[in-house]
């Protein structure tokens, strides 16, 4: 029988910002936020904070369509 894996919210986060650093690391952010208005840092700031929810949410998603799951959410 094959066993679900269960992910914790902590792992999926240092996920998220371990991607995003790449990213930076990478000079790429900005093909990511290329929507994103990079000269005023309040719009800068929340549209930085929807992409990483909306990697977080993507991941959970992902997990859970795989049979998966992710301690604290309910699915």
């Amino acid at each position: 029988m094959k066993e679900n894996k269960i992910f914790t919210t902590e792992q999926l986060e240092n996920f998220v910002h371990e991607h995003i650093q790449q990213k930076i690391d990478n000079n790429e952010l900005h093909l990511s936020l290329s929507r994103f208005d990079m000269k005023h840092p309040k719009a800068f700031k929340r549209s930085f904070q929807i992409y990483e929810n909306a990697l977080f949410e993507g991941l959970v998603n992902g997990i859970v369509m795989c049979g998966g799951k992710v301690e604290g959410i309910d699915t």
